[in-house]
């Protein structure tokens, strides 16, 4: 997945949990006792719909293992009107330690490690026709497989991998003939030239750029460009006294390693040199929040056609950048002033020019080496990639991406992503998940439809419109349907060359495809539609521009999807992840797209003032949320940064019951379908629900990791993704008869969807 791609599509992540910090004072919680902890809920009316009063218990193998689940990780020492995160998981974070490989523990963990588990075994075995393909498509099948395999078995070789040393990188470095003394790097013709090889292998040195739905008219593509990645994590951390001299270190000693003929004195002042411009591009750069604004702001994007763009940026020649790189990826098209080319981040391309204009050519040449070398370092030898490990150790943790056949599996996902998704679906999805999903989703959209006209803020001719956009929405569950049809599967990958024995030079062809695949794509509208996840991926997303919500295979799964759960369970685990996907579609960045997928305002001025004024609420309560790092230090939620997933995992949870509740209207068999868990016979079923829910995010970062993620991520840390719902909850203090200004029941609640 074009990760670029991932700022118009409003993702609900894999273990993204946190956001970027602030520091205020921490909000002061009036502590206070339920007055009946973990009780049955007594008092309310019983309606139609009301299936609390089901006391049969659910007695098969499937109920008692979810039950099991459920019962290990509640902690009942914890009044749950105190802490609603530390009951729902208190038990499983006293019995979980976090693997040695890895940042993180979690429900996102486990499903992604199994789906890896599942793969590695397909991979390491024969290929197994499939007989409901024809000869022609079995053909494409094995071919494809092959090519995952042969990949797959190079990248798990180390053996063969550390005897190359660091011959693979230089041998490439060679071949971009990067410090090439005759070039001169500050004129515009030589720049653009290195900027084609280095975009050619996708390393995004000086800019990057990504395929998009136009947002003025959905119906074509355009060219966004904006600032590149840096080489640590944000821009804050060229100001992190801990990470910098780390850093340093590292771009020293890589430099030193692959460039083992250079002067200990040339290698220091090279390194001194890229670190110092690197420093300064992040200067210049955008913050991760501000990244994400930029992308639902387009009346803030500036935009050009290929023989406009050089009066602003003159120090690219971007016609024949881009119309070179074309044809180095051997498509034959032009680009031409037909296609617009969208500036995303016009402040940093305005400043960038100046930089450049007073940086030698001597350290850009460097600055490119080692933004290659940045890049494909971590697939040579294990000598040679030490630093960056050591970089990696610093920055989340651990030193490694985890286990090698997770690694490998990884790549895959990156290069092959769909192909690699096409194994899984057919070794590891059930058959009637798919059905009881997009049950689901159908009840989440129809609350949302009833929600929508009762919403006392909103005046009619808004209602209208929001009422028409939910029954819009279009609906994505488990995998596309090309992926049925290896010989259109194939497509993605033609020219493809894998080789046997060895792994760089698969990455680096991998590398050059998908930078053609997705390059190309801007002169074929139709392609967009294909999905922007692949199957395997333990996420969901909502797409403003398609207005279109996508559930992956990967994450019909527990701890979020059951096949046998009882309906309660299903909807308070995949039910929440459903309704935060359609509220995305209504939230501060959604709201800002029509049925269509235009960016455009369909809201009254009097809506529009009221939307933001209780939009507000949320992000003063979630800047009072934190967390501590290694050292004991507090840093708070953005709330501003955070408050579109915010906003979604708070009308969320309130879409998916209402949408259980339709869903025993509907439902003949409800007694049946909602019948007690084993063990937990205590809890009413309306308690369950939000148990179910609370335990999806149980889960455990690294200190260092959750540091970096508050500093980049737009989701709330775990923690608050559950409590901060519950706080703003009537329904649940009503459930759990938790007294108001208890914890978890502060008279002041944030509610807007």
């Amino acid at each position: 997945m074009n990760c670029k791609n991932l700022h118009l599509i409003l993702a609900f992540l894999a273990l993204a949990l946190n956001a970027t910090s602030s520091p205020i004072n921490r909000k002061v919680i009036r502590i206070g006792k339920c007055k009946a902890t973990g009780s049955k809920a007594t008092g309310s009316k019983t309606t139609e719909n009301d299936v609390n009063n089901i006391n049969e218990v659910c007695d098969t193998p499937e109920c008692h293992e979810t039950a099991e689940r459920i019962l290990s990780k509640i902690d009942e020492e914890v009044d749950p009107c105190n802490n609603f995160y530390d009951f729902a998981c208190g038990n499983w974070m006293k019995t979980n330690e976090i693997p040695e490989d890895q940042t993180s523990i979690g429900g996102f963990d486990f499903i992604r490690i199994n789906n890896i588990n599942t793969l590695t075994e397909v991979l390491k075995g024969e290929y197994k026709p499939n007989k409901n393909l024809t000869e022609e498509q079995q053909k494409a099948d094995e071919k494809t497989f092959n090519q995952l395999q042969n990949i797959f078995k190079t990248c798990l070789n180390t053996d063969a991998i550390d005897a190359k040393g660091n011959e693979p990188l230089i041998k490439l470095l060679n071949e971009l003939n990067i410090n090439n003394k005759e070039a001169d790097y500050t004129k515009v013709k030589d720049l653009t030239d290195l900027l084609v090889k280095l975009h050619y292998y996708k390393v995004p040195i000086l800019f990057d750029y990504d395929v998009s739905l136009d947002s003025n008219n959905p119906n074509i593509n355009v060219l966004n460009i904006q600032q590149a990645d840096l080489g640590l994590p944000n821009k804050e951390k060229y100001k992190d006294e801990e990470i910098v001299p780390v850093y340093k270190e590292t771009i020293h000693d890589m430099l030193a390693n692959v460039f083992s003929e250079r002067s200990k004195e040339d290698i220091d002042r090279l390194a001194a040199a890229v670190y110092d411009l690197e420093s300064k591009i992040a200067s210049i750069s955008l913050s991760a929040s501000e990244l994400e604004d930029a992308y639902h702001n387009p009346n803030e994007q500036k935009r050009f056609t290929i023989n406009t763009i050089g009066d602003a940026y003159p120090y690219i020649d971007w016609k024949t950048l881009i119309n070179d790189l074309l044809a180095k990826l051997n498509i034959k098209k032009e680009f031409n002033d037909d296609i617009s080319i969208v500036d995303i981040t016009s402040t940093y391309f305005e400043k960038l020019g100046d930089i450049i204009k007073n940086t030698d050519s001597e350290t850009l040449a460097t600055f490119a080496e080692w933004t290659f070398i940045k890049k494909y370092g971590k697939y040579v030898a294990d000598e040679v990639k030490t630093p960056l490990k050591k970089l990696n150790k610093e920055l989340t943790g651990v030193e490694d991406d985890g286990k090698r056949n997770e690694f490998c599996i990884d790549i895959l996902d990156s290069y092959m992503g769909m192909a690699t998704g096409r194994l899984f679906i057919e070794n590891s999805f059930a058959g009637n998940s798919k059905e009881i999903a997009e049950n689901i989703i159908d009840n989440i959209e129809e609350a949302m439809i009833k929600k929508i006209p009762n919403t006392v803020w909103l005046d009619e001719q808004t209602a209208d419109y929001a009422v028409k956009k939910a029954q819009s929405i279009d609906k994505m569950v488990g995998y596309p349907d090309y992926l049925n049809d290896p010989i259109e599967l194939a497509k993605d990958y033609e020219g493809l060359e894998i080789n046997d024995e060895d792994f760089f030079t698969n990455v680096a062809n991998s590398n050059s495809i998908k930078v053609g695949y997705n390059l190309k794509t801007v002169f074929e509208p139709g392609k967009l539609d294909k999905w922007q996840m692949t199957p395997q991926t333990v996420n969901a997303y909502y797409d403003p521009s398609r207005n279109q919500i996508v559930f992956s295979a990967g994450i019909l799964q527990s701890p979020f999807f059951g096949s046998h759960n009882p309906a309660y369970i299903n909807y308070g685990e995949f039910g929440a992840v459903a309704g935060h996907e359609l509220t995305h579609g209504f939230d501060n960045n959604g709201r800002k797209y029509t049925i269509e997928g235009s960016f455009g305002n369909w809201w009254t001025d009097s809506t529009n003032e009221k939307f933001n004024e209780l939009a507000q609420c949320f992000v003063d309560e979630y800047y009072s949320f934190s967390i501590e790092d290694k050292n004991g230090i507090k840093h708070y939620v953005n709330g501003t940064a955070t408050l579109g997933e915010n906003l979604a995992d708070n009308g969320g949870i309130d879409r998916a019951y209402e949408a259980w509740k339709i869903s025993i209207e509907k439902d003949g068999n409800a007694k049946e379908n909602n019948k007690l868990l084993p063990g937990l016979n205590k809890y009413t079923q309306d308690q369950l629900f939000y148990i179910a829910f609370g335990q999806t995010w149980c889960s455990k970062q690294r200190p260092e990791t959750a540091v970096e993620n508050i500093d980049t991520d737009p989701h709330s840390p775990a923690i608050h993704r559950v409590n901060g719902v519950i706080y703003n909850s009537q329904r649940f203090a009503k459930i759990f008869n938790c007294p108001t200004n208890s914890p978890m029941n502060p008279e002041k609640k944030c509610s807007l969807w």
